[in-house]
């Protein structure tokens, strides 16, 4: 049943994804996703680097050179669906991944 969801939800995008570059559009713009899985788990006071959607995207939180990452579907729930097993709910922590970024700190 999940896996059938999985591809139902996953493949059409990642199929969109692939002509909208194909077509040269570029890529699809997910920051309004990050930015609302932010506003969810209040936090307001960041900026979004860089997003994978549905999997993941990376942070600055204001005055801070901390990057952060926001995993919203590890490889290890993917492969769970893909096995047909299910699991409770996506937790959803940010972690950080370096303390002093260039992205966070208006370096290069």
């Amino acid at each position: 049943m999940q896996l059938k969801m999985f591809k139902t939800l996953f493949l059409p995008l990642a199929l969109a994804s692939t002509a909208a570059g194909a077509a040269g559009l570029g890529a699809p713009d997910f920051t309004a996703w990050a930015n609302n899985t932010l506003r969810k788990a209040q936090i307001a006071d960041a900026h979004v680097v860089e997003t994978k959607y549905p999997f993941s995207f990376t942070f600055c939180r204001a005055g801070s050179p901390a990057l952060w990452q926001f995993e919203v579907m590890s490889a290890a729930k993917l492969e769970a669906v893909a096995q047909g097993k299910t699991f409770k709910g996506v937790e959803q922590n940010p972690s950080r991944l370096v303390a002093e970024s260039a992205a966070c700190s208006g370096g290069a």
